[in-house]
């Protein structure tokens, strides 16, 4: 970690943190990726019918380059799922500190120990664009 990154996650403030701000550049990127993912696979469909339209080649010939139903799915679904996240740590106030810091908001509580007979417990956020922030705790008690 660099010292940049060091001294943006130990000093929180009401501001957005460098790390923040990285982060949400990170996610912008990601965001255009998957526009452009979706365009190029308009336009490949597009070709595709052009192709088969005008006969430009023979059906099988047609069929060994055409898009898999599997591959095609695929790729629908990379751009519209939501950006999944797992934090880990060997500590609770690491993992919490993290997403605190990360979310730019205290959102979970950093003090408690988690002791070896403790129950763990996995949540999950969702960050939508409506500035609307949930928190969901799930576990499991056989654990």
């Amino acid at each position: 970690m660099t010292n940049r990154f060091k001294t943006s996650i130990t000093n929180t403030n009401s501001n957005s943190s460098l790390f923040t701000q990285e982060f949400a550049k990170i996610i912008r990127r990601y965001k255009r990726f998957c526009v452009y993912i979706k365009r190029l696979l308009e336009e490949t469909n597009r070709s595709y019918n052009e192709i088969n339209d005008k006969r430009v080649l023979a059906p099988e010939k047609f069929s060994e380059i055409k898009l898999s139903e599997v591959n095609r799915e695929f790729i629908e679904n990379l751009s519209s799922r939501p950006i999944a996240l797992i934090v880990c740590s060997q500590t609770y106030n690491g993992k919490a500190r993290f997403v605190n810091e990360l979310l730019n908001e205290a959102l979970l509580p950093e003090s408690p120990i988690i002791k070896n007979n403790d129950i763990v417990r996995m949540i999950r956020i969702k960050v939508t664009n409506k500035k609307k922030k949930t928190l969901s705790f799930e576990f499991s008690p056989d654990t």
